[in-house]
């Protein structure tokens, strides 16, 4: 369940989120009560009880080193390292679950292209490349 959970997070960030087939089935493992889209909250879950489970040491945040060990990767591996480029939004070396919602929120907002609060297939293929910057949006057909 931890690889397929982490699996999800790290579709949802767009990392790997590319083509229709990849977006439906990140759609699919995203919308909890199954309605054909994905809400923020259901955008968000994921991210948040996987840092909270990353925190081994239960000190608030988790770290390059409970990252990595998450990862079954070293605390460099550049897969971690990105991790915590994205998530760590003060820059002081962890993630807490606060940083992770903000970032999955922001992020919610850019791949919400017509800015109805869900997020449908279409926008989630069409976001899988976008910035964090809002301007960037191009608009899909997503109703």
């Amino acid at each position: 369940m931890w690889t397929a959970m982490l699996g999800t997070v790290v579709l949802a960030t767009g990392a790997f989120a590319q083509g229709d087939d990849r977006s439906a089935k990140m759609l699919a493992a995203l919308d909890r009560d199954k309605n054909g889209d994905v809400s923020l909250e259901e955008y968000v879950a994921p991210i948040k009880s996987r840092v909270a489970l990353m925190d081994k040491n239960k000190d608030g945040q988790a770290n390059a080193a409970e990252i990595g060990v998450a990862f079954k990767k070293g605390e460099t591996d550049p897969g971690v390292v990105k991790f915590l480029q994205r998530f760590d939004l003060n820059k002081d070396g962890g993630v807490t679950v606060t940083e992770a919602e903000e970032y999955r929120a922001q992020r919610f907002d850019v791949l919400d292209a017509n800015d109805d609060g869900k997020l449908a297939v279409d926008e989630l293929a069409a976001g899988a490349g976008r910035t964090a910057d809002k301007s960037d949006k191009s608009k899909p057909s997503s109703q």
